[in-house]
């Protein structure tokens, strides 16, 4: 077998130097209406199956790019480079790499340090995909 000349961990302790993570704790006391956008980038399928932080706008990581270039025909109404996101997955491994995109784009974003699990662990509140409020995540910021 072939070696990599670098590896996706490599990439992650990179990643991990740029970006700014913040605790479940301290993204909790920052929720709510007049605090950051919470950015669930995990698929569908998990975010259909295990929930969502309230109030949170789904991007699965794989169009994010698009979704967050205002210049880009797939631009999303969800990315306004004017507002805080504090970005999460499962355990923080996807949502590192796309906070520190975003960040390259020029977003105020945050990593949510062991994603929606360590939100769970310190009894953040997470409810169905279907009531996430999506509209109120997006208007209320």
């Amino acid at each position: 077998m072939n070696e990599l000349d670098r590896t996706a961990d490599e990439f992650l302790a990179e990643a991990r130097k740029r970006i700014d993570e913040v605790s479940a704790a301290e993204a909790m006391d920052r929720h709510g209406p007049d605090g950051p956008v919470f950015l669930d980038v995990r698929d569908e399928t998990e975010v259909r199956e295990d929930g969502v932080i309230p109030g949170a706008v789904h991007a699965s990581r794989s169009m994010i790019e698009f979704e967050a270039d205002p210049t880009s025909d797939y631009h999303s109404p969800a990315f306004c480079p004017d507002k805080q996101y504090v970005c999460y997955c499962v355990v923080g491994l996807r949502s590192t790499f796309v906070t520190d995109r975003l960040r390259e784009m020029g977003y105020d974003i945050a990593n949510l340090a062991g994603g929606i699990e360590a939100w769970r662990d310190a009894g953040g509140p997470v409810v169905p995909y279907e009531n996430r409020d999506r509209e109120a995540a997006v208007t209320e910021r």
